[in-house]
This record gives structure tokens, sequence and C-alpha cells, in this order.
């Protein structure tokens, strides 16, 4: 957020010295078209000590970086830069941000699932269907009328009529 002004503007309207706008305009025209990210990569890590001194808290951070001081070496930033370009090239960097970008995709998939989910589980707890219904009203009821022994043994003849039913189909079907 500090930087967006020094790279849309190329500095032009965060300097003060009229010989460093004009210095970095003629770099800029000759270098390639990211170069002005690594110019301000090069100026943060000069400014390191200054920030690492500074109090760790946003807003203090943001305007110590808003601010550029007169007196920077831009001579060694342009060098700084041209190293960090040539040890970290955009096209090089290219396929890890693809890779990152693919695996937020994915998170993204995963955690819009997960919403989906959560809201068709609170949906159909607000509103459940009919068999969820009938269901609750079963258990609540069977738990209120019948104790223990009772539901054992109807569960007992449930299987038992079930068994009876699997091996005598002639029984139910043939009257």
């Amino acid at each position: 957020m500090f930087a967006l002004p020094w790279y849309l503007t190329w500095f032009g309207h965060s300097l003060n010295a009229y010989s460093a706008v004009v210095r970095l305009y003629d770099y800029f025209l000759c270098a390639p078209p990211l170069f002005p990210v690594y110019v301000t990569a090069a100026i943060v890590a000069q400014r390191a000590p200054e920030l690492l001194a500074a109090e760790c808290d946003m807003a203090v951070l943001h305007c110590l970086l808003s601010r550029l001081p007169d007196d920077l070496p831009f001579e060694d930033i342009l060098v700084t830069a041209d190293q960090l370009y040539k040890e970290h090239d955009p096209s090089t960097l290219e396929e890890e941000v693809i890779l990152f970008e693919k695996k937020e995709e994915e998170q993204r998939k995963l955690d819009e699932e997960r919403m989906r989910r959560r809201q068709i589980a609170a949906r159909n707890a607000r509103n459940p269907t009919l068999y969820v219904r009938l269901e609750r009203r079963l258990k609540r009821w069977l738990n209120m009328r019948l104790p223990l022994s009772y539901r054992t043994v109807l569960a007992t003849a449930t299987v038992l009529v079930g068994v009876y039913a699997y091996y005598r189909p002639d029984f139910l079907f043939n009257r």
C-alpha cells in the first residue's frame, strides 16, 4: 500500500530531488517493465535498519515508508535492484506464481465446498425435511413411551418377523 504511488508515478511524486526523478525515469525507460518493483524492493532493503528500529505499528511503518528521504543513494539502489532482478527474474518466478495460484484456487474451492455444506446443514437444522421430522418424533415417542425392556422386545420381534418373512415369502403374499 505504501509503495503504490511510487510504482504508479515512477517515484515522480515521492521524491523532491529533480535529478533523482530524472535519473530514475531514464533508467526505467531502458529497463524491463517490472523494474520499478525491484527498485521499490531495493529501497526498502536500503532502509531496513531504519524500519527495524521503528515501532512495530502499521501506521508508524506506513508513515515512515510513504516518505522517501532526499539523501537516498540511488546509484547503489539501482545496482541492488539490478542484482535482485538477475537473481529473481520474473520469468523464473512465473512458474512459482502459477503453482501458488493453483494451490490458492484449490483452497478456495475447498473453502467454498465447506461453506456450502455448512449452509445446507444449517438450513436443514432450521427447516428439516419431512423424513427427519418424522424420525425425530418417532424417536422421541419411543423414548418417552417405552421403557428399555419394551424397546428390546419390539426390536427383537421386528427382526424375527423379518427373518421369518425372508425364509417364508408365501406367508405374507399368498393369502
